[in-house]
């Protein structure tokens, strides 16, 4: 009783193999007049391949003017009131060292330059006194001397104690750390209450005088392709319609236990609103490469999801063939593309495509030449469709 309904299952999917085998770019004859609905197809704009294609490596976003900032004497942290990420201005206090042991010296200076302030006034007071006597013969030479020594004694005292004052000054204002320069604070050594020595990291800071620029650790395989001052291309999740013009500054070397090299890419002003500790995506190309096997003026890009993989470099696209310029109804034509290399961006195709026709980017192998569809009306923001 069952043999029926399994003969007919059986030859449903004979038809629906059929149909599939009608999609074109193999010399077979596509046009099949049917009264299904009409396709809706994601598709996105053909583009030239302009600029090299590279492979993408994660980088942190930095700042090229950057300090780790310490106190210049040791003590305990008695306030620290930034936290990393806060945005501080130049000259504003930090944190700050309980001070009361260098607020002691100081006072003790400053009682010092009174008491040598006070000694030279009498010493000048006597040496004015035998000044006069000995003008009027009542006083000898040799008290006019002493007393012209104990004068230029009292004033040597004097100034060790105002350079000592100075030096107790400039010790209690070292207790406070204040930013050097507007920026950003990146990293946090300490808390308070805790003990630090001089010149012991406590904060680093990153200013925004000297523009941005991209941390990114790379493979040995790759880091003898690359040289300073090779562009590279870098996305900032933060502004995903911004591509930014960076270049290669620095290639250091690795750290003791990491095989990985780290390169520095210097970036070009743009409008992104860049703040350090930022995620990145650099798209670094091997330039040697690129230079014996350009990309040249008719070369195009198609997203990876737009071609049927075929024998060797030859491969299918779809085209959608618009009824007229603005419409969005049209037939689908099947056409073989020769695809030079596969990239981060895309697949580079050396012949077969039009800078700005419209490719299809999903469900090709559901698709057959001449077929009859309706295309989506929204693009996403970067040009690629959104299915």
């Amino acid at each position: 009783m069952r043999q029926p309904a399994l003969i007919w299952l059986a030859s449903g999917f004979c038809l629906i193999l059929l149909g599939a085998g009608l999609n074109g770019c193999d010399g077979s004859t596509a046009s099949v007049e049917t009264e299904t609905p009409l396709g809706v197809i994601a598709w996105a704009p053909v583009q030239l391949a302009t600029d090299a294609e590279g492979r993408p490596f994660p980088g942190v976003v930095r700042s090229v003017q950057r300090v780790p900032l310490s106190f210049e004497v040791g003590g305990r942290i008695e306030t620290l009131s930034v936290e990393v990420g806060e945005r501080v201005t130049a000259g504003q206090v930090l944190a700050r060292l309980d001070n009361t042991s260098y607020r002691l010296a100081y006072d003790a200076r400053a009682a010092a330059v009174d008491e040598a302030s006070a000694q030279l006034r009498e010493a000048e007071q006597e040496f004015t006194r035998q000044q006069n006597l000995h003008g009027r013969a009542s006083a000898s030479e040799a008290a006019l001397d002493a007393a012209l020594a104990a004068r230029a004694t009292a004033q040597a005292r004097l100034a060790v104690a105002e350079a000592e004052r100075r030096g107790a000054e400039k010790t209690l204002r070292d207790t406070l750390l204040p930013a050097p320069y507007a920026g950003w604070i990146a990293a946090r050594w300490a808390e308070p209450r805790q003990q630090v020595g001089a010149g012991e990291t406590v904060l680093e800071l990153q200013g925004e005088a000297s523009g941005f620029e991209v941390l990114v650790s790379i493979p040995e395989t790759l880091v003898t392709r690359l040289e300073p001052g090779d562009p590279a291309p870098v996305r900032i999740p933060a502004c995903p319609e911004t591509r930014l013009r960076g270049w290669i500054a620095e290639i250091g070397t690795p750290g003791d236990h990491n095989s990985a090299f780290p390169v520095t890419l210097r970036l070009a002003p743009s409008d992104c609103a860049l703040k350090p500790g930022m995620t990145a995506e650099v798209l670094l190309a091997d330039h040697r490469a690129l230079t014996k096997n350009p990309i040249n003026q008719t070369t195009t890009r198609i997203p990876l999801t737009a071609f049927l993989a075929g024998a060797g470099e030859t491969h299918c696209a779809f085209v959608f063939l618009p009824d007229s310029p603005d419409s969005a109804l049209g037939v689908l034509e099947a056409r073989e593309i020769q695809i030079d290399r596969l990239t981060a961006e895309g697949a580079l195709v050396r012949d077969g495509l039009k800078s700005a026709e419209i490719i299809v980017t999903r469900g090709l192998p559901f698709l057959h030449d001449g077929q009859r569809v309706r295309r989506l009306a929204v693009e996403s923001p970067n040009g690629w469709t959104a299915p």
